[in-house]
């Protein structure tokens, strides 16, 4: 009787320390939000003239531009050079206000990142009545102003999902009136307590309201790595806030280059003509269903003109072998990680076109004119991106040169199928051809 007592107590205890555990585990994940947060200081772009005894700053009254950015914030690509970081997700925390029905009511609003944010955060179904966070995040996807909604908020004011929610949203300092669509309930969500007042989750990219030429826009922003050109880049779309319709679209944001506050726009024009990289480029005056007369897109050429069909140059297998070994050169004889998205950054180009030509060694040279040959062939996918879509049967193209020397007579450093063939064709690192058998191809690839 006593041995069964002392098993049934230590299997209970067992038992209530494991739930226990699970208990705290996600108490201090639901208060984090992930495995690390991490509370940022952005950089303010606003000049102050003294400090407060509380060491408050003070504004001066030479302010930038209203529209201008007041903070700037370290792109979320620096964090993951850090080691051991594996992801990150940007989340901005605003207080809000809601007014409805003469009422006015205190939140907090997340302003979150939908395609980085799944990866990094601590969410269980429950939260949101069984609905996992992809399909929130989806949402969100589907119109970028709208909204989570917490669900007491959505049944105490009666509304449902679809309906328009105005917020006045506290951002930089400064109030901002957005009108949102509620796009799905939540009870709870990371960082988020209900007993704190109504709480909302909405898309990050919702940057600012402005007033416009046109009337109120909302400003969406995108923001990504461009790994050909090894740089952070953005682009922001320009909503107008009644009709949803584009009104604009800024190439870069205004996050990496905000033309209404560069110095340098004020410069006087040059004397004499060069070129030159673009820094930005602002598509604007757009315009939706507009009547068309039919005779601008007749392909019928003029009167006295006749039409000559010129064949785009096709590249041969001995070309991209040769590109293949240009490139093994640059690298220090052995061939490149990678070939797509591309093999050679245009930042590494761009370098080398900046140095004068008898400060190039032989293989940058050799790069160099070979891109530039094939650019004004107007081949703009290279020897190889051509080569695999006029000749190869589709998804046959394997590289697996990473790591292989110039040289090595028995690494492959690729494989195709040619149109028309039964076998494949591979490339060895000593640049060498040879027909070879499906069964032949290295496993695991």
């Amino acid at each position: 009787m006593l041995l069964t007592l002392t098993l049934s107590l230590a299997a209970f205890t067992s038992s209530m320390a494991l739930t226990l555990d699970g208990h705290l585990h996600d108490q201090v994940y639901y208060q984090l939000g992930a495995d690390l947060n991490l509370a940022e200081l952005g950089e303010s772009t606003e000049q102050t003239e003294e400090r407060t005894l509380l060491g408050q700053p003070v504004v001066s009254q030479e302010k930038a531009e209203k529209d201008a950015p007041s903070w700037l914030f370290l792109p979320v690509s620096e964090h993951l050079r850090v080691e051991g970081v594996q992801a990150a997700a940007r989340v901005g925390d605003y207080h809000v206000t809601a007014n409805i029905g003469g009422r006015t009511q205190a939140g907090r609003l997340l302003g979150v990142d939908r395609t980085d944010f799944p990866v990094v955060a601590f969410f269980r179904p429950d939260f949101a009545t069984g609905e996992p966070l992809g399909g929130l995040m989806n949402r969100l996807a589907v119109d970028p102003a709208g909204i989570l909604v917490s669900h007491d908020f959505m049944a105490r004011n009666g509304l449902n999902v679809g309906d328009a929610l105005r917020l006045t949203v506290n951002a930089e300092g400064k109030n901002h009136e957005i009108l949102f669509t509620i796009a799905g309930p939540l009870r709870l969500f990371p960082t988020l307590y209900p007993q704190d007042g109504p709480f909302f989750v909405a898309n990050l990219e919702l940057v600012r309201k402005i007033d416009s030429e046109s009337g109120q826009v909302n400003i969406f922003r995108t923001a990504f790595r461009d790994i050909a050109n090894n740089e952070d880049w953005s682009y922001d779309f320009w909503i107008d806030a009644k009709t949803r319709e584009m009104v604009e679209v800024h190439v870069p944001g205004a996050d990496i280059y905000d033309p209404e506050n560069d110095p340098t726009m004020d410069n006087s024009p040059e004397n004499a003509w060069s070129t030159s990289k673009p820094i930005s480029s602002i598509e604007h005056d757009i315009s939706f269903n507009m009547e068309l007369d039919d005779s601008l897109f007749q392909l019928q050429p003029p009167e006295g003109y006749t039409v000559i069909n010129i064949a785009r140059e096709q590249v041969t297998e001995k070309e991209i072998v040769d590109y293949l070994g240009i490139l093994a050169d640059y690298y220090d004889k052995t061939f490149p990680e990678r070939l797509s998205p591309v093999a050679v950054t245009s930042d590494k180009l761009n370098a080398i076109g900046a140095k004068p030509k008898n400060n190039r060694t032989a293989a940058e040279q050799k790069l160099l004119e070979t891109h530039n040959y094939y650019k004004m062939a107007n081949l703009n996918m290279l020897p190889i991106g051509h080569f695999i879509k006029d000749h190869t049967v589709e998804n046959s193209f394997r590289y697996i040169g990473k790591g292989v020397n110039l040289g090595d007579q028995d690494r492959i450093v690729c494989w195709y199928k040619l149109k028309d063939s039964n076998t494949y064709r591979a490339v060895y690192g000593d640049l060498s051809v040879k027909d070879i058998r499906a069964d032949e191809l290295p496993i695991g690839y």
